[in-house]
């Protein structure tokens, strides 16, 4: 979590913000929650579609993540063509954030 608010710090600073942020919620020291808050109170970074890809698919933990302003929930897929989808997913929602559309 720290980690990850450090680089979007240095990216804010140098005028390149991602389009899309994927967060697991089960983070040492800063967890996905508390990055949540973190981006939440930031109006530089507000504005930064989360996707929560957890391995948790307990209602509390999608319910807060989305309280706390996320895009999209998504648990950790347990085969590759799952994963495919969410991939394809994540970057649907990555190109429509960033007004580039490959198609």
């Amino acid at each position: 979590g720290m980690a990850l608010l450090a680089t979007l710090w240095e990216r804010h600073e140098a005028g390149c913000l991602p389009d899309l942020i994927v967060l697991d919620l089960d983070m040492p020291l800063v967890n996905g929650s508390q990055v949540l808050d973190t981006l939440g109170a930031d109006p530089e970074l507000s504005g930064i579609p989360v996707v929560v890809l957890s391995s948790s698919a307990r209602a509390k933990d999608i319910e807060r993540s989305y309280a706390q302003g996320v895009f999209g929930y998504e648990t950790k897929p347990s085969s590759f063509p799952e994963l495919v989808q969410v991939v394809e997913w994540l970057a649907a929602v990555a190109r429509s954030n960033s007004g580039f559309d490959q198609g």
